[in-house]
């Protein structure tokens, strides 16, 4: 064949092929005052898998690698030290460009945690627990019935200030968990015996402490807008801001261990994050915890599942001892049955954008 023919033909192949549309994703994280903030950890995820990670410049800005539009939907996932969490989904844009704006904490969680347990009023705000209740409905109610699996990193261990933050530098490996349906139903039916604490028992270890905690801050998740939640705690608004609400619950009932906290919700309606204590009436530890929720875009059969969760609790030493997961997949099946997970493949390094 003549080389002016093979070329043609490869030039008329390379032009007959389709291009496949990009999303190119970049933005700036600042706080409520328009300042940028810089090193906060900015996760996309796409379809329920976490597929790459940038760190704020000085600037605040980030950029991601330009990805396909296959891979839509997607969702940012941000995180900064003294700062609340927030999820937000990503428009079906050929370019994004994102200002991701973040609450800061207004006291140190720890002070928080130990604050009066008469804090928190048991009084029902009928408005607010019909906003709860109508943000719940965004979600699946099949939750019970389904197996769910997940893939993360962690660490644990003392730490100097507890809560979400960026990544710390060691992680331990990523490992698969998962759950059944009934599994998370029986947990479900131990709160409500039991409450939301359980006294540790059998091996004897100085830095578990003395309770076993309801682990809101993963697998158990979807508690929050589950019928239970609602039916044993009052509401009350904290602020609504640019249409992003505040919530605070308080346990009707205290004569088991309890709850007290916080729902943050995005002008959407969808849970953003949520922050809590754990309350028992004899050997505190001022236990509490926090997550940061996938928008419903990216999370699989519409449940809730967090991008990330903490626990914390202080020892008799003093020492704030705290178990974060950082997740990089989640999956469902369809039956009550624990889904097998893929390999793994995503850009989980963290480089900082520039």
């Amino acid at each position: 064949m003549p080389h002016s023919l093979l070329a043609a033909l490869v030039i008329w192949a390379s032009a007959s092929m389709p291009v496949l549309p990009q999303i190119r994703v970049a933005g700036r994280v600042i706080d409520w005052s328009g300042a940028p903030i810089e090193h906060a950890e900015v996760e996309l995820w796409s379809q329920a898998h976490r597929v790459a990670v940038r760190i704020s410049a000085g600037d605040g800005t980030f950029a991601f690698a330009p990805l396909a539009a296959r891979d839509l939907p997607l969702a940012l996932v941000v995180r900064a030290i003294g700062y609340r969490p927030r999820s937000i989904s990503v428009a079906d844009t050929a370019t994004v460009h994102i200002e991701v704006s973040l609450s800061a904490v207004p006291l140190p969680l720890a002070d928080l945690i130990v604050a009066p347990k008469e804090a928190c009023p048991r009084r029902q705000d009928p408005a607010a627990f019909g906003y709860w209740d109508r943000s719940r409905r965004h979600y699946s109610s099949t939750s019970d019935s389904t197996g769910i699996a997940t893939r993360a990193a962690v660490s644990y261990g003392p730490v100097r200030q507890v809560g979400l933050g960026a990544r710390p530098r060691h992680l331990l490996p990523n490992g698969v968990t998962g759950s059944a349906g009934v599994l998370r139903r029986m947990l479900r039916d131990r709160v409500a015996r039991e409450g939301y604490a359980w006294p540790v028992t059998g091996f004897n270890d100085a830095r578990r402490g003395w309770w076993e905690y309801a682990p809101l801050q993963s697998s158990f998740a979807a508690h929050f807008v589950d019928a239970s939640f609602g039916a044993s705690h009052s509401f009350a608004f904290v602020s609504q801001t640019d249409g992003r609400v505040i919530l605070r619950f308080c346990a009707l009932a205290r004569r088991n261990p309890w709850i007290d906290g916080q729902l943050y919700f995005n002008s959407n309606g969808e849970l953003s994050s949520a922050s809590w204590m754990y309350r028992t009436r004899r050997h505190e530890e001022g236990a509490g915890g926090e997550a940061a929720f996938l928008p419903l875009d990216v999370a699989p059969k519409r449940m809730l599942l967090p991008a990330a969760g903490a626990l914390w609790w202080q020892l008799p030493d003093s020492t704030w001892m705290q178990f974060t997961e950082f997740f990089e997949e989640w999956k469902a099946s369809d039956a009550d049955s624990i889904p097998q997970l893929d390999a793994l493949g995503s850009d989980t390094g963290p480089p900082a954008s520039r």
